[in-house]
């Protein structure tokens, strides 16, 4: 009998977590950047 592949991770992950990461990993200066444009 052939095991079932477990599920992607991200399929698990809220919105949030996975935005979260991707931001973490963004240098910071142009990060800042785009906060201050969008205000």
């Amino acid at each position: 009998m052939a095991e079932a592949s477990p599920p992607p991770l991200h399929r698990g992950l809220p919105n949030e977590i996975a935005i979260w990461e991707i931001l973490v990993r963004l240098p910071p200066k142009p990060l800042l950047r785009c906060r201050a444009v969008c205000r």
